[in-house]
């Protein structure tokens, strides 16, 4: 198997306080790309009446989803080059994700919980996923901490680029 990691998506969704966050790692050999949307369902009672008919009036789900995405999420693009981003991956590798099952972190008596979901992809090799809801797998809170290093680190270069400005 090809051990080059091209992209990782990291999705959450709280079903409680309806809010939803959806990480994309790009990563290549010199740069991780991070994207992350965040979604706040409760804001529906701020949209304009313009909004809310534009909505009503879309063709299709798929569109009215891509308006609503449009309009409640907040998202944000960064890029960070690094050296230390052949231990980031490291250290992503030995949280254990790839071993996690497909799919037995369902707790089926739950029903307003939260929701999650991955998917990396190899160089040359098809895109996997894994997702449950309610349960997290093993590991879990290594692998977010892990994920947060990145953002640690985008933080910092963008601190040092403001203070040499």
């Amino acid at each position: 198997m090809n051990t080059e990691l091209e992209y990782l998506i990291v999705e959450t969704l709280s079903c409680p306080s309806t809010k939803g966050i959806k990480k994309k790692f790009f990563i290549s050999s010199d740069a991780i790309v991070c994207e992350e949307k965040i979604t706040n369902l409760r804001s529906l009672d701020s949209m304009s009446e313009n909004q809310i008919e534009m909505i009503r009036h879309a063709n299709t789900q798929e569109e009215r989803s891509r308006l609503m995405d449009d309009i409640l999420a907040v998202s944000r693009k960064r890029c960070i080059k690094t050296t230390g981003i052949e231990q980031w991956l490291s250290d992503l590798k030995n949280t254990g994700f790839e071993e996690w099952e497909k799919e037995s972190y369902t707790d089926i008596n739950l029903v307003d919980g939260f929701d999650w979901h991955i998917q990396y992809k190899y160089r040359d090799c098809e895109p996997s996923r894994r997702y449950g809801g309610d349960i997290y797998p093993k590991g879990w809170d290594v692998f977010v901490q892990v994920l947060n290093r990145v953002e640690r680190v985008i933080k910092e270069e963008e601190a040092q680029i403001r203070d040499e400005k």
